[in-house]
């Protein structure tokens, strides 16, 4: 089975989305403010280096899928932009080496 990384893992669509692949067999980590495998805040830099750290550490540098839940729906337009966009992108740039070393289909 795969490793797979899951944004905002803690509520909504996140948890869903990780508790189906848990579901399937699949190892998740978990990315949330809290409650999740690694606690990081992706509407910050250092929050958005953190979670890549933690997790490549968690993953041995191998990720066969990323899911980026976590977001924020309603409020100012700054912290929307903060998680919605530069937090995918941040995590994907940071993520890619060890996504292209997956193996999962």
């Amino acid at each position: 089975m795969g490793k797979y990384c899951v944004t905002g893992s803690a509520s909504g669509m996140g948890l869903a989305t990780a508790a189906r692949l848990r579901a399937d067999g699949h190892r998740v980590i978990g990315v949330d403010l809290s409650a999740a495998d690694v606690e990081a805040n992706l509407a910050t830099a250092a929050g958005r280096a953190a979670a890549i750290d933690g997790v490549l550490d968690a993953c041995n540098g191998v990720l066969d899928g990323f899911v980026p839940c976590a977001g924020i729906g309603f409020g100012a337009a700054e912290p929307i932009v903060r998680v919605n966009y530069f937090g995918v992108i941040a995590m994907l740039d940071g993520l890619r080496l060890a996504l292209a070393a997956g193996t999962d289909s």
